[in-house]
């Protein structure tokens, strides 16, 4: 990543900034992990102001941007349905990166997913308005997560996310590809587990049992502490033939 990184810019004090904002997101994560949500928020504080400062000395450089976007993800879903006015904010906050981040360049795959993964998560919340806004909310969602996919394929986790969308719309063949897609991309995701699930539930749905045992297999396999992957085995054996 940090080779990456670096290649994005040749501004040193700039690479550096994003550099000393990385232990401070991970130390916000790491609260949230245990629960203390005022710490973690608390956290996110400083990451940002030091991102904030590398924008200003790199304002040609998208990578700031971003990364303050998904701070202000991190920052809605530590909040989420239990404060979605507190929510709500963060998101809006997280858009105007987003934005600003697309804006600098409109095919960055990483900027396409923060906007529509916010997008996304936006409609998740019942915030997206009246049913014809909240509509055009998810449609924009789903452009954007497959506008990053396309910009880059290997942007797993904007495959899972488009995964999710797509089976939320019912639409659980596509959902299904996207979460394979995923998996292929990244199987070491933070939040795999989640993906095989996908993987396991669009199958059982479609009636395929030997898809379905296989990932629930290579669920309990990976994640032998999850319960859900020996629930899906009492769900394999219900399955016709």
């Amino acid at each position: 990543e940090r080779i990456e990184l670096r290649a994005g810019t040749d501004n040193v004090e700039a690479w550096s900034l994003v550099q000393r904002a990385a232990p401070i997101e991970e130390r916000a994560t790491g609260f949230m992990q245990v629960g203390d949500i005022d710490a973690a928020l608390a956290s996110l504080a400083p990451a940002d102001s030091v991102l904030a400062l590398a924008e200003e000395v790199a304002p040609e450089w998208v990578e700031p941007t971003v990364r303050r976007g998904w701070l202000d993800y991190q920052a809605s879903r530590f909040t989420g349905f239990d404060d979605r006015t507190a929510a709500d904010s963060w998101i809006t906050r997280g858009m105007e990166h987003a934005d600003v981040a697309v804006r600098l360049e409109p095919e960055n795959p990483d900027a396409l997913e923060l906007r529509g993964t916010l997008q996304y998560w936006k409609y998740l919340l019942n915030l997206g308005g009246p049913p014809d806004d909240a509509e055009a909310l998810v449609a924009a969602a789903e452009s954007d997560l497959r506008g990053s996919v396309a910009a880059d394929p290997r942007q797993a986790s904007a495959w899972t996310s488009l995964s999710h969308l797509l089976m939320n719309q019912d639409r659980v063949p596509e959902g299904k590809v996207a979460a394979l897609r995923s998996y292929e991309a990244d199987p070491y995701l933070r939040n795999a587990h989640l993906t095989l699930w996908r993987l396991f539930g669009a199958s059982f749905d479609l009636g395929d049992g030997v898809e379905a045992k296989r990932w629930c297999e290579e669920g309990r396999r990976r994640f032998p502490e999850r319960p859900r992957f020996r629930k899906c085995a009492v769900m394999v054996h219900a399955m016709p033939g």
